[in-house]
C-alpha cells in the first residue's frame, strides 16, 4: 500500500494493519531517500577530489603581465588567451 497522506482522516477509527501499511510505506519512502542521497554524497566527495587535485596541479598559471596605459594589442591578446585557457578548465572540472 504506497503512502496516504489523507490517512486517517479526521474522527474515524483506525485499524492497526492500515496504520502499519501506513508506517511502512513511508519508512520505503524514508529508505528510498536515504539511497539517493548517498549517491549524492559520494559525488559530492568525488568533486572534492577532483577539485583539491586541480588546485594542487592548476594547469592555468598566473599571469605577470604589467599592462601599460592604455593596454597594447599584444598584451589585450595574452588577457584574451589565458581567459580561455582557464574557462576551459573549468569547464573539464
Amino acid at each position: 500500500m504506497p503512502y496516504d497522506p489523507n490517512y486517517p482522516a479526521d474522527g474515524i477509527k483506525i485499524r492497526a494493519v492500515d496504520f502499519r501499511n501506513q508506517f511502512a510505506a513511508m519508512k520505503a519512502l524514508i529508505d528510498d531517500q536515504a539511497a539517493t542521497i548517498a549517491a549524492l554524497t559520494a559525488q559530492v566527495a568525488a568533486l572534492a577530489v577532483a577539485l583539491a587535485n586541480t588546485a594542487q596541479n592548476p594547469s592555468v598559471s598566473q599571469m605577470g603581465l604589467g599592462l601599460s596605459d592604455p593596454p597594447s594589442q599584444v598584451q589585450l591578446q595574452a588577457i584574451y588567451d589565458t581567459l580561455n585557457t582557464l574557462i576551459n578548465q573549468l569547464v573539464r572540472v
